[in-house]
């Protein structure tokens, strides 16, 4: 039986703040967490589930635009509309209450 990978959600920095640029010297494409300075550098969208604080579900293909680690939130913009959501739309996301991204379960402790 195959199971879904799980981590504590204070590894979710690891999955939520990536970017992507071309190395100057290579030109190959890289990832990361921090890209070097002067080179053009994107985020990379994941898929998220999670809870908002009023208890109802958030989900979908999202970029991580800040974090407040004193109030371990992050706010996240929306690159792909769902539901109600819209493409652009912003909200503050609680760490605790993340509950996937990228496949990825996240359980606090």
């Amino acid at each position: 039986m195959k199971t879904q990978p799980t981590t504590s959600y204070l590894n979710i920095r690891e999955y939520a703040e990536k970017w992507t640029w071309r190395d100057p010297k290579t030109g190959q494409l890289m990832k990361g967490f921090n890209p070097p300075e002067g080179v053009p550098a994107e985020r990379v969208p994941f898929r998220v589930l999670a809870v908002s604080e009023s208890g109802h579900r958030v989900e979908g293909l999202v970029v991580c635009i800040k974090v407040n680690t004193r109030l371990q939130t992050r706010l996240l913009k929306w690159v792909e509309p769902i539901g109600d959501i819209k493409r652009d739309d912003i909200k503050w996301v609680f760490d605790k209450f993340i509950i996937e991204i990228d496949g990825t379960r996240f359980i606090t402790h």
